[in-house]
């Protein structure tokens, strides 16, 4: 619009100097008279400019109505110049409106022909206008009235910045047909420009335009006049008003922005308002220094404001230093064209200037806990806690939380490679103000059992999201959750009923409770996790089983009718999480069906298992429950002995959220007439042996008479004689005793010998036979090894290993219990042959009101052989405790122990109680016997004698109470006269039984002798039993000295028990005993020993150790005796009268003790009259004492006499023990010295002979003092 406006005509503007250009663009001719006779010609000149520096031609187009001519029509005008043109007006008829627009093309006059012009530099004509107008009306005549409408008479512009633009569009609407001249009258104001200023509308419409260009920032009023028809009269005024306006921002809070502490390196970003105030469009640009634009910036940076808009910038402020910065950022702003806007003269921009103010300040963020403990949390659950992260600075800090996690497999597991990370956080990423806190939840959610520990790292953030400083990343806090399941654990076992007689030991192994723990202890899998204890259910008769672990609990075995066994389990929650547990029965496990569904067909499993439930020959008590954790709890096992057979049940041992376990309980009940050895398994595994030992040791394995009957059992040796034979003929495995008897309801120990010649497992199926009864085949596994290839990884064990977790004190309560073991296992470990181990171990009796008597009794003949209990029996009172003296003898051979002493104690006054019913009753015998009344009511009929003389159940209450009503002593028989002889029922003699309990599932004829009156001879009280196990490995003495040398001095090493237990010597016939071999044979051993003898003989350290053999030095003992001595020992061995070893060899240990004692009272100091003795006297002693000190040297190196010694220090050891048990000696008592007064100066003889008669009456005190206390010792035993 600029460029229509400054044309050179309207303005004397124009932004493109024109090539060629006419000096008037539109002509009003004014009024012409019309005379038709005479042309009267009106014309105007018109000047055409050629601007370029060739020459041109120019053609104007003829006027079609040849009313304005121009002449001449075609011209040429050389390079910069001009020519006028005349443009002529002949008009055709009066009153009328004449107006056109005249064209004149220009082009270069090279460019006329085709042939004079190169392509390359064709210029297209240049178009010049021109418009012309005027009208034929004469002064007399009217113009037409003309019907135009103006759409306003008054135009408002938009304000402008001074020396800007503004247009505006005015229509002229013509209502009638006429042509109508029309005419802009303007006045001098160069603020307004109307264009174009005249023409003639033959059309019903035309627009002309209108320019507002102020010069300054003010209101700007003017008027420009239409005239129509060149007539005055129909003129309209057009009022025109425009504004010019300057950029005008205002910027809030007074040109100021502060911004909050920042911590280096961050951003902190903050909104500041800025208003246009003005009523124009501004743009708007900031600027700032180029070293403020590192730490300051805003968003937008440029942009346009409308008026009265309001806008918010973003401003950004990241410092890079601790201190205080200012800055001064300027806005500028101006109004421009749309299509111009980052093209601005900053000398026309306003300038708004804005103070900034920001401080950088150092940050860092801590956690309220540096360390974070969830506990015990169960895998595959969560636990959240509460995190508190603080900001004490006074910046706000864009933080990133970042987890690294450490796993530690305490359990044994390797770490995975791809471990996931057991944590997470409610937001990792965030925001903490200045002087504030913020909360985050880090929940904790471990995948397996293992302990887990993250460290929780932080690193601050700029505003794009990238750390402030590169790898530093700082830690927060530590935190870590140990990966749990629920678990349990056994701890004790204790049976009774039926199975009192199995030992803790033997307990263990029948209910595999080493490999339970195990399984307790283990992780469960994704099967066993899928159900819980409610959900564990299904439609199937027998549910399908989720776990691998599969256990046998064995009760062992028991003829029928014998009371239930009971074991008692302890188990306690060994974890730190409560621990839900629950024995499912198979009925627990199954869905009730409806009727419709139920096929009714079982299997012969199904049939036996529904009759075990049915008749509840298992029962568990309590059978669920929870344990919280290091809470304990006894589990109660029972097994009726009701029907005869072997019963089998699968009991599903589940814990919620952990483990499940089947367990197989197993009991075999036995016909009375029927012989049992029971086998808890039929496999067994020796401990395993290294190949190349001296002595391989004796192995035991336990069977146990489960019958009413005495069993001899036989071992078929046959496959021991063909493993034998596949070995070289070496005896892998000897069994010491293939025959045997065992008593009913004990247990007998097979002997065996592991011999292994290679470095595996041997394995050999070995039937053993029962007399008169069933045969079983057992596995055995030996397993032989090479400490060559081994190391220090294969321990030499003194028990099984799955032994080692028996418990040696009782934590299974048992009701009435009133008498305590302080243990009830004891392990000797590993002892040398021919030595004495000793343990101590106490009976405590809590009962404040009762006594109580025990006696010790051996299991099995191999206790009596190694074992000695000391005292056998004894009594209790109330309150007291009593020691017991337990003697390990390492004889015989090596061998493993594992020994059961059973102890048996018996309530005093349930004894006496006893003992009362017992005399009463006898005084009833003896009644009965001689005493008998014969009444009517006594006749019965034959067909009651049967049921009559069945024995009742015994009734002691009435005799003790004395009451007057009789009670009938039956016996066992029943008279078998004719009833025509005995009309009546004799009086029935005292029967003898045990009363036993029956169920009450018995005949109605066992029921009716239980309601019947019978006095049953009373049965003394049953005893309380006790198992004290005792464990032990012997060692041959160089094998011990080899393998524990630092052990070898704990042990004493007796050879009076070498002597006791003498090792068959062979003659030389036997021993070397030429065996017969064939030549191949022969040839093999001779090239073997032959490069063994050929590789000593090359031996440097062989040969170095044969030529050092003489001249060893002489050992250090004989080295002790002198010169004398030996001659004299010479001499006395070579007359042999008096010290013969042969009578040293025969004397009892009480002989040499009084020998002893006798010479040590010839030994005593003599008197001070013995002084005097003259020197002849002396030596006619001399021989007499060297001989007493020969015999004495030759006591003391008597086998007995060590022996002697060391049984005088244990009685010792074990007085002093017992008297502080007592209370008669306090251990822990500070002791008492008494200081004697000084004695005073005297002579040399007086003080002499005092001090020799001081030390006389000080052997004489301490003589009388020894003997004191000795009688005080023996009344505190006799005690």
């Amino acid at each position: 619009m600029d460029e229509y406006f400054d044309d050179g005509h309207t303005t004397c503007v124009t932004h493109n100097p024109p090539h060629v250009s006419l000096d008037k663009i539109s002509i009003f001719l004014g009024q012409v008279q019309f005379n038709k006779e005479e042309e009267i010609a009106c014309h105007a000149i018109v000047k055409l400019t050629n601007h370029t520096r060739g020459n041109v031609t120019a053609v104007w187009v003829a006027d079609q109505n040849k009313i304005f001519v121009v002449s001449s029509s075609s011209c040429d005008v050389p390079a910069m110049k001009s020519t006028d043109f005349r443009i002529q007006f002949k008009p055709t008829a009066p009153n009328q409106f004449y107006g056109t627009q005249l064209e004149c093309y220009v082009f270069y006059k090279c460019q006329r022909d085709y042939r004079l012009v190169d392509e390359t530099v064709v210029c297209p004509p240049w178009l010049l206008t021109l418009d012309v107008s005027a009208h034929t009306f004469t002064g007399n005549n009217e113009t037409f009235i003309p019907e135009i409408e103006l759409c306003t008479n008054q135009v408002s512009f938009p304000p402008v910045p001074p020396n800007q633009s503004s247009y505006r569009t005015i229509l002229l609407e013509k209502k009638s047909s006429a042509p109508i001249l029309y005419q802009y009258i303007q006045k001098s104001n160069d603020a307004f420009t109307v264009k174009p200023t005249q023409g003639l509308i033959r059309s019903r419409y035309n627009i002309s335009t209108l320019r507002y260009v102020p010069r300054g920032a003010n209101v700007y009023n003017g008027d420009v006049t239409l005239r129509v028809n060149a007539n005055r009269t129909h003129d309209q005024v057009l009022e025109l008003v425009g504004s010019g306006e300057q950029p005008a921002l205002l910027l809030s809070n007074d040109g100021e922005l502060f911004f909050r502490p920042t911590c280096i390196g961050a951003m902190n970003e903050g909104k500041y308002q800025v208003q246009n105030i003005g009523r124009i469009p501004v743009h708007f640009k900031w600027i700032m220094k180029k070293e403020d634009a590192s730490c300051l910036s805003v968003a937008p940076k440029e942009g346009t404001i409308q008026p009265n808009e309001i806008q918010y910038h973003s401003w950004s402020f990241q410092p890079t230093s601790v201190k205080k910065f200012v800055f001064k950022p300027s806005c500028l702003a101006w109004h421009e064209k749309p299509e111009a806007l980052s093209v601005y003269d900053p000398s026309d921009a306003q300038r708004f200037t804005l103070r900034v103010v920001g401080e950088g300040n150092q940050g860092d963020i801590k956690c309220e806990k540096s360390h974070v403990d969830f506990g015990c949390v169960i895998a595959g659950s969560q636990l959240s806690e509460g995190l508190v992260l603080f900001n004490d600075s006074q910046c706000d800090l864009q933080f990133k939380l970042h987890i690294e996690q450490f796993v530690n497999c305490q359990y044994g597991e390797e770490p995975k490679e791809n471990e996931r990370i057991g944590l997470t956080l409610s937001k990792s990423e965030g925001v903490v103000s200045g002087r504030s806190k913020t909360y985050i939840t880090a929940s904790a959610h471990p995948y397996r059992r293992v302990l887990y520990t993250w460290a929780l790292y932080y690193e601050l953030l700029n505003a794009e999201g990238k750390s402030i400083n590169t790898n530093s990343r700082i830690l927060l806090c530590e935190l870590s959750a140990e990966g749990v399941y629920p678990t349990l654990a056994v701890i004790d076992a204790r049976s009774s009923g039926s199975g009192s007689s199995v030992g803790k030991t033997q307990l263990w192994r029948w209910f595999n409770i080493e490999h339970l723990n195990l399984c307790l202890d283990g992780d469960p899998d994704k099967m066993e996790l899928m159900h819980s204890i409610k959900t564990r259910h299904s439609p199937a008769r027998r549910p399908s089983v989720h776990t691998k672990s599969v256990l046998g609990f064995n009760f062992g075995a028991a003829s029928v009718d014998s009371e239930p066994c009971y074991v008692s389990l302890m188990v306690k929650n060994l974890g730190c999480v409560a621990t839900k547990w629950h024995f499912l029965f198979p009925k627990d496990l199954e869905i009730e069906l409806g009727y419709w569904a139920e096929t009714g067909e079982f299997n012969e499993d199904e049939l036996h298992e529904l009759h075990i439930q049915d008749n509840q020959l298992f029962t568990v008590s309590p059978n669920n429950g929870v344990l919280n954790a290091g809470e304990e709890k006894v589990i109660v096992l029972s097994y009726k002995h009701d029907v005869a057979g072997t019963h089998r049940l699968p009991v599903l041992l589940k814990i919620e959220n952990g483990r499940e376990i089947l367990l197989n309980f197993i009991g075999v009940t036995v016909e009375a007439s029927r012989r049992y050895l029971h086998f808890p398994a039929t496999e067994h595994t020796f401990a395993p042996i290294r190949i190349g030992g001296p002595d391989p040791p004796k192995q035991l394995y336990e069977m146990y008479n489960g019958g009413a009957m005495a069993l001899i059992y036989e071992v078929n040796l046959a496959p021991l004689h063909d493993l034998q034979s596949s070995n070289y003929d070496h005896p892998i495995l000897t069994c010491l005793n293939p025959r045997g008897e065992i008593l009913p309801g004990t247990s007998a120990d097979l002997e065996w010998i592991f011999s292994p010649l290679e470095s595996k497992t041997y394995t050999v199926d070995i039937p053993i036979n029962v007399v008169g009864g069933e045969s079983a085949l057992i596995t055995f596994h030996g397993i032989g090894y090479d400490t060559r290839v081994m190391g220090s990884t294969m321990a030499i064990m003194d028990q099984h290993p799955e032994y080692n977790s028996v418990p040696s004190e009782q934590k299974v309560p048992v009701p009435g219990q009133l008498l305590f073991l302080s243990e009830e296992r004891i392990s000797f470990g590993n002892v040398p042959l021919f030595s004495r181990s000793r343990h101590i171990v106490f009976l405590n009796n809590k009962s404040s009101d009762r006594h109580f008597s025990y006696s010790w009794h051996a299991a099995s003949d191999v206790v009596n052989d190694v074992l000695r209990i000391e005292p056998v029996h004894g009594h209790l009172k109330p309150g007291q405790s009593k020691m017991t003296r337990v003697t390990f003898y390492a004889t015989g051979q090596p061998a493993f122990y594992d020994l059961d002493l059973i102890c048996e104690v018996v309530d005093e006054i349930k004894m006496s109680n006893f003992k009362t019913e017992l005399q009463a009753w006898e005084a009833e015998q003896e009644r009965q016997s001689v005493e008998f009344v014969i009444s009517e009511e006594d006749i019965v009929d034959t067909t009651d004698l049967h049921a009559s003389s069945v024995s009742p159940r015994r009734n002691l209450e009435n005799i003790l109470n004395k009451n007057n009503s009789r009670l009938k002593l039956t016996e066992s028989q029943l008279s078998t006269a004719q009833v025509d002889y005995k009309s009546f029922q004799t009086l029935p003699p005292i029967r003898f039984e045990d009363p036993v309990k029956l169920p009450s599932n018995r005949s109605r004829l066992l029921r009716h002798k239980a309601d019947s009156d019978e006095w049953v001879q009373p049965q003394p009280p049953q005893p309380f039993i006790f198992h004290l196990g005792v464990t032990a490995r012997t060692h041959g003495i160089a094998e011990f000295r080899s393998n524990f040398a630092e052990q070898s001095k704990n042990h004493f090493i007796d050879r009076t028990l070498q002597i006791s237990c003498p090792v068959a010597i062979k003659s030389p016939s036997e021993q070397y005993s030429l065996t017969i071999c064939d030549e191949e044979e022969k040839e093999i051993v001779t090239s073997v020993m032959s490069n063994i003898i050929r590789g000593l003989l090359d031996d440097p350290t062989f040969q170095v150790a044969a030529k050092d053999a003489g001249s060893e030095q002489i050992p250090y003992f004989p080295q002790l005796a002198q010169e004398k001595e030996l001659q004299e020992v010479e001499k006395t061995k070579e007359e042999g009268k008096e010290t013969s070893h042969e009578e040293m060899s025969v004397k009892t240990p009480k002989k040499l003790m009084d020998e002893i004692l006798k010479q040590s009272e010839e030994s005593r100091p003599m008197s001070h009259d013995s002084n005097t003795t003259s020197a002849s006297d002396h030596g006619s002693l001399a021989p007499s004492c060297t001989h007493k000190q020969i015999q004495e040297q030759e006591i003391k190196r008597s086998p007995m006499f060590g022996g002697i010694l060391e049984e005088i220090l244990s009685s010792t050891i074990s007085n002093i023990i017992d008297e502080a048990l007592t209370g008669d000696v306090i251990l822990t008592a500070r002791p008492r010295v008494v200081a004697l007064p000084p004695s005073r100066g005297q002579s040399a003889s007086n003080s002499s002979s005092l001090s020799h008669k001081s030390g006389s009456s000080n052997s004489r005190r301490r003589r009388q003092h020894s003997k004191s206390s000795a009688k005080r010792g023996n009344s505190s035993k006799s005690q």
